[in-house]
């Protein structure tokens, strides 16, 4: 890893699933449906390949799931989803480096989960669609009294999440459909934030620096969003074009916060806080592709978004800068052929050392332009040979959502790490049914 002291260096995956359905039950049950999962991952984490083989630890994080689903007709015009989900993660980990050889548990998640989804048709043009989820939440700290203060304990949480929406298909725009709705979200602090970040070190300063375990468990709130979001979908034999704004207001918005400061981190790897902070985001997106002919088509699309931090006063840390992309292709279904070009404008608007679990805003960025070509050959319906060369123009480039690299010895520390050069690939696929 070009932004950390340690390389992942082996991952083992292990997915197991099972799905069963009923269908035409009664007229009123449409179909009921059963799905059962269990999903592995051992990863190690080790300095090997920097000359350190002594030094790795492996992290594993096991979850058991299951879904009931049923589809429910009350009528011609009105149709339901509702169901029931369950879920259980453990999350293990050990460092045989510091004297700790045994997979020991850090934490076990709990959910369960009730849900509906209802849908009436109106009338021949309009359509309204709502729906609730509620999720029982618990979450047990399963590390020593040593590494936490909250050892031991559990936390309970329910959390609810409604949306209501209303769709029209226009007359006075043919083939376009609107939309407006209006939701409310709320999103449990996930492993991350509660276990492994420590909380906001303004709350117990006394000894913040040097001490990782002022835990987060119990002192980061759940995060609320209320969502407006409104729409334009048109599609016809030529033109497909779809657009939308949206307006968030974040109540808790878990902000993880890595400033160096005795507030904010602590400990030798500098274990960042999370913190609640209220916010809100706004933005717009276009996208639209066009038949040129039977074969070639252009696509174009255009995305911005704009956040800001309200407690801190802040540009709201991690948010992507306006990004458009153009493309053309070519396909008569034997031969393809396309060109992307993907525009992405200079941020300047950010929030130093602040961020969520997957990086931190480490300061402004230029913008780039990057320019793709690929091609196609299907020999017959089941056989797709395809190559391409991205970044054709060789363009260094960073992305502004990426982490800082790391100082470690022998290599050049960067301000960000770089995206791939000239990249030549190519791939077969086939199909064997």
């Amino acid at each position: 890893y070009a932004d950390r002291s340690m390389d992942g260096t082996k991952f083992l995956r292990e997915n197991v699933s099972g799905k069963a359905q009923i269908k035409h039950i009664s007229d009123l049950i449409q179909k009921l449906e059963v799905q059962l999962s269990r999903n592995t991952i051992f990863h190690t984490m080790s300095e090997a390949m920097r000359g350190n083989p002594s030094s790795y630890m492996d992290v594993t994080h096991d979850t058991n799931a299951a879904r009931l689903l049923a589809e429910l007709s009350f009528s011609t015009h009105t149709s339901a989803k509702a169901g029931f989900d369950y879920s259980e993660a453990i999350h293990a980990g050990n460092m045989p480096g510091m004297g700790m050889p045994n997979l020991i548990d850090d934490s076990k998640f709990k959910n369960a989960a009730v849900f509906t989804e209802i849908t009436h048709q109106i009338n021949t043009d309009r359509k309204m669609i709502g729906g609730y989820r509620g999720d029982f939440w618990s979450v047990s700290d399963k590390r020593s009294a040593m590494s936490s203060d909250t050892s031991g304990q559990v936390r309970h949480e329910l959390t609810n999440s409604a949306f209501a929406r209303l769709e029209e298909s226009l007359k006075s725009i043919p083939h376009a459909t609107a939309y407006i709705g209006v939701g409310r979200s709320e999103r449990m602090p996930d492993y991350w934030e509660l276990i492994s970040n420590r909380r906001d070190g303004s709350v117990n300063m006394m000894g913040a620096m040097y001490s990782n375990n002022h835990s987060a468990l119990n002192s980061t709130k759940t995060e609320k969003t209320y969502q407006i979001d409104a729409g334009l979908i048109h599609k016809s034999s030529q033109l497909d074009l779809s657009g939308s704004i949206f307006y968030n207001q974040v109540k808790d918005f878990i902000l993880v916060d890595s400033r160096t400061s005795p507030d904010y981190v602590s400990g030798m790897y500098m274990t960042p806080s999370s913190r609640n902070i209220d916010a809100h985001t706004y933005g717009a997106e276009i996208t639209a592709s066009y038949l040129l002919s039977s074969k070639v088509k252009f696509n174009s699309s255009l995305a911005y978004v704009q956040g800001r931090n309200e407690t801190d006063h802040l540009p709201l840390a991690q948010i992507s800068p306006l990004e458009g992309r153009l493309g053309l292709n070519y396909d008569d279904k034997q031969y393809s052929y396309g060109a992307l070009l993907r525009l992405v404008a200079p941020k300047n608007d950010v929030a130093v050392n602040q961020g969520n679990i997957s990086g931190k805003d480490i300061g402004k960025s230029g913008g780039f332009g990057v320019f793709s070509l690929n091609a196609g050959y299907k020999p017959n319906k089941k056989t797709l040979i395809a190559a391409g060369v991205d970044n054709l123009f060789d363009k260094t480039y960073a992305e502004f959502i990426n982490r800082s690299g790391s100082a470690i010895a022998g290599y050049i520390p960067t301000t960000r790490v770089n995206e791939p050069g000239r990249t030549a690939w190519l791939k077969a696929t086939v199909a064997f049914d």
